[in-house]
């Protein structure tokens, strides 16, 4: 692994910290954010955190919906079962600029709880593939800047 990759990933690594720390802070009730917020807010998390995994492992991803990280990471080590299904469920709740109107659901109050979980077993199954060098900062002591 290069020093520039090093660097990216560990970009990619403290901004999935910073959103996930504003998930947990942010529900249930602590901040104003509708279930829609806290999904995007979550994907992201879940988006950074495998970012930085698939920088590192030099396997960047077509895109970064929920759906195209999870074919990335299956070429690269086979995701845990559990978590790749919730991932592909919560793939559903993503509307990227279609070209043509989808029936796209809202995610309400119910899949909330869902959303965070997911996000933190993602960050438990990826941190246990990063290099040390990655892991300079835990979620207690992220800046938020984002």
């Amino acid at each position: 692994m290069t020093l520039n990759t090093i660097g990216y990933a560990r970009d990619f690594w403290l901004e999935g910290l910073s959103f996930q720390k504003v998930c947990k802070n942010a529900w249930p009730g602590k901040v104003i954010f509708t279930p829609e917020i806290i999904y995007q807010m979550s994907a992201m998390a879940i988006e950074k955190f495998f970012m930085a995994w698939l920088t590192q492992e030099q396997a960047l991803p077509e895109n970064h919906t929920l759906r195209d990280l999870v074919r990335a990471g299956d070429k690269v080590a086979s995701l845990d079962p559990e978590l790749r299904k919730t991932l592909l469920r919560m793939d559903r709740f993503m509307d990227l600029c279609p070209l043509v109107p989808l029936n796209i659901p809202k995610p309400d109050k119910s899949h909330v709880p869902e959303f965070l979980d997911t996000m933190e077993k993602s960050r438990a199954w990826i941190e246990e593939r990063l290099h040390p060098e990655l892991l300079v900062l835990t979620n207690d002591s992220v800046v938020l800047n984002i």
